[in-house]
Order: structure tokens, then sequence, then C-alpha cells
């Protein structure tokens, strides 16, 4: 018995549910930072919302991802993917490394979002809108390859 096991679908669909918040997140951050590039308002209080709605999602999805991998290495990972299907494999440790990279820009996105204003958005519209895009396209690759995985074979 490995830990989370008896729970590891359910924990699953939590993850899932947890992943389209971060997606949906990230996604609004990404509209308005086009829009600041092409001059519109900026609302301070919206954008801060979006980012700590953000690195909140992005938190518990990972720790979810995190709980279900004990189940996933034994049932699916060793007993499957290894064996028959080794890409597989490694694309599951592409999207792991992913994950964490994206964690750390989602946590910057939040932490530059603190200091938004006005005046500062000028100045950190480019490093804010660089983390913003390696946050989305870490999370495209990420749902997609996880997606895929699980029609490989589910937990």
């Amino acid at each position: 018995m490995v830990i989370f096991e008896s729970i590891s679908r359910v924990l699953l669909f939590l993850h899932l549910i947890a992943a389209a918040c971060v997606l949906g997140s990230a996604i609004h951050l990404a509209i308005r930072v086009c829009g600041y590039c092409r001059g519109r308002v900026i609302k301070v209080d919206q954008e801060k919302l979006y980012a700590k709605l953000l690195v909140i999602s992005y938190s518990i999805c990972y720790l979810l991802g995190a709980m279900v991998y004990p189940a996933f290495r034994v049932n699916v990972r060793a007993d499957y993917l290894d064996r028959q299907l080794p890409w597989a494999t490694g694309l599951f440790e592409i999207k792991e490394h992913f994950a964490t990279i994206g964690l750390i820009a989602a946590i910057a996105t939040w932490l530059i979002s603190r200091s938004l204003g006005r005046s500062i958005v000028r100045k950190w519209l480019p490093l804010y809108a660089s983390v913003i895009a390696v946050v989305l396209l870490t999370l495209i690759y990420n749902v997609w390859s996880g997606w895929y995985l699980v029609v490989l074979k589910p937990v």
C-alpha cells in the first residue's frame, strides 16, 4: 500500500480543478499584460487579485500533484510506463521540471504584482510579461502532457 493510494483518483480530480484555476488566472494576467503593452489603463487591484489567485492555485496544484505522485510512481510509472512506454516517462519528467520552473515564475509574478502602481508598471512590464509568459507556456505544456499521460494509463 502506497501513501494516498486509496484517494489518488480524488486527489487527481482536485489536481485537475486546481490546474483549471491556475490556467484561468494565468490567461487573465496574460490578457491584461497585452492590454498594458497597448497602453490600456492599469487596474492594479484586479491585477494583484489575479496574481494572488495564480500563486495560491499553483501552489495547491503543485501540492496535490506531489500527493498523487507516490501512487502514480508505483501503479503507473513503474508497472507500465517504464516498461512499455519509456518515452512517456521522459514526457512526465519534463512535465515535473517545468512545473517547478512554473511555480517559481508564479511566485515572481505575485511578488512583482505586489509593487504595481501606474508608474512602476512601465518599468517592470518587460519582466512582468516575461514571467507571466513562462507560467502560461509551462501550463500549456503541463496540461497537455498531464492529460495525455492520464489517457495512456490513469492512476
